[in-house]
């Protein structure tokens, strides 16, 4: 009998190491380990899914993606993820530069003009005017056959 009471004693005192600590989180503690929490759950997630897609269809998925938590982090505008994803030509574009014209086609230029409508394409200079100044440099990189991992011209 005495033994069976010795077991359940060491029985309890061993739920007591195993039970963690809670830790309450308030204000700026509490903020930072959410958004870690937010970041740590978007990696795995992403990286889960990419394991199920086709070498080809990943920079799709991950782009929508990235851009779905962009928007929703407020980084950026629904607006402006439209304008990314569908590209719309302008209704009225300027006249193509003839350097552009033999690698360019009309609504590619005009897409060209709809994305200066954000700020990030017109905030040194305006993308079309990049590609006007520097056509030898953006022509290289519109024939790279992977443009999506080589550099930008200047």
């Amino acid at each position: 009998d005495d033994d069976d009471d010795d077991e359940g004693g060491e029985d309890d005192k061993k739920d007591e190491e195993e039970e963690e600590e809670i830790i309450e989180l308030t204000g700026k503690d509490l903020k930072n380990r959410v958004i870690l929490l937010e970041n740590v759950i978007s990696l795995f997630a992403c990286q889960y899914t990419a394991r199920g897609l086709l070498d080809a269809d990943k920079l799709t998925v991950m782009t929508m993606v990235t851009l779905r938590i962009l928007v929703r982090s407020g980084e950026i505008s629904k607006e402006q993820m439209d304008m990314l994803i569908r590209a719309p030509p302008d209704p009225n574009p300027p006249p193509m530069p003839e350097n552009a014209k033999a690698w360019l086609s009309e609504t590619q230029w005009a897409q060209l003009k709809s994305l200066e409508s954000i700020e990030a394409f017109r905030k040194n200079a305006k993308l079309t005017d990049t590609i006007d100044q520097d056509n030898m440099g953006w022509r290289k990189w519109y024939s790279e056959e992977k443009a999506e991992v080589a550099d930008l011209p200047r």
